[in-house]
């Protein structure tokens, strides 16, 4: 039976509260899929039909790479430079990247300096130049403190398979 016949006062309640709670999960659904920041998109959207991307100084984290990087490949699949200097990526944020990266055919150029990249991150970076070997990787001002580190690096990436 249903309840308005059992209770009239708790229907208009009941499907009010029903009501509400359906728009609120359609709020948070369209905001959760909508979080990108604008200026972020703007300057993907620019991008698009050019070889390279400029996402230098946008204060991009590891948790905003994902998207990001999903909506490039969306927008403009045939880039082939990515400049993300000056951002907020670490260790997740490097690994993250580089598993997108095989999204693409033929990456020239990642530009990371000024991140806050370690050995680890910086090793699943290094790795992809196994599968671009022109790959271009400007790295300087992460948290690689010298040169031996980065020779290390570079051949712990050759032995790394995706």
């Amino acid at each position: 039976m249903p309840i308005r016949e059992l209770h009239p006062e708790k229907a208009t309640f009941a499907s009010f509260r029903a009501k509400n709670d359906t728009l609120l999960k359609l709020f948070y659904l369209i905001n959760e899929v909508e979080k990108m920041r604008p200026e972020i998109l703007s300057k993907i959207t620019a991008s698009i039909g050019s070889q390279k991307v400029n996402l230098a100084n946008m204060n991009i984290t590891d948790n905003e790479i994902q998207e990001i990087m999903d909506k490039i490949q969306e927008l403009n699949p045939n880039v082939s430079k990515f400049d993300l200097d000056n951002n907020k990526l670490s260790n997740e944020g490097a690994l993250i990247l580089s598993t997108c990266l095989h999204q693409f055919h033929n990456v020239s150029e990642l530009s990371l300096q000024f991140n806050k990249i370690g050995k680890e991150g910086a090793i699943n970076i290094f790795s992809l130049k196994s599968n671009f070997s022109n790959l271009d990787i400007p790295f300087h001002g992460n948290r690689i403190t010298n040169v031996q580190e980065m020779f290390e690096i570079e051949n712990l990436a050759q032995q790394k398979k995706f």
